[in-house]
């Protein structure tokens, strides 16, 4: 469609150059120089800004394109990545940070500066003291 567009803008831009220099060409021919001066430039800058205009939608749809083709990748991306199967937490609320390992993933390792909570398998950070389940970081310690 772009590079239909494009052709299109180049034919236009011939054709009102041509359309200029002939209106130009007639005027001088009825001793008119003045206007077909006039004629002629003002057929040059006209062609010249629709070009522009035409060429500045043509980018702008390239852009809107390319855009979309970005989203729909970000959008996969993002399907693919999201847990397959939540678990119910003991509260009865879903747990999307719960270790799966039949979803094919490995579990989360947790780095020495994390804890576990045993209530819900979240990871937390050692200066979080309370977990977003609502336990404290004592209260996991004490269930192992």
């Amino acid at each position: 469609m772009n590079s239909i567009l494009k052709k299109y803008n180049i034919a236009i831009l011939i054709i009102n150059l041509i359309g200029s220099i002939v209106s130009a060409i007639v005027l001088w021919v009825e001793e008119f120089i003045g206007f077909g001066f006039l004629a002629l430039l003002g057929g040059i800058i006209y062609a010249v800004f629709i070009f522009v205009l035409i060429g500045t939608l043509v980018e702008t749809g390239e852009n809107v394109e390319a855009l979309e083709y970005k989203i729909s990748s970000l959008e996969t991306a993002i399907k693919k990545d999201a847990h397959p199967n939540p678990t119910p937490s003991s509260e009865g609320r879903m747990n999307l940070f719960a270790d799966q390992s039949s979803s094919g993933r490995p579990p989360r390792q947790v780095a020495p500066t994390q804890w576990k909570c045993k209530f819900c398998n979240r990871i937390n950070y050692s200066y979080t003291g309370t977990c977003a389940c609502g336990h404290t970081k004592k209260e996991s310690e004490a269930k192992a």
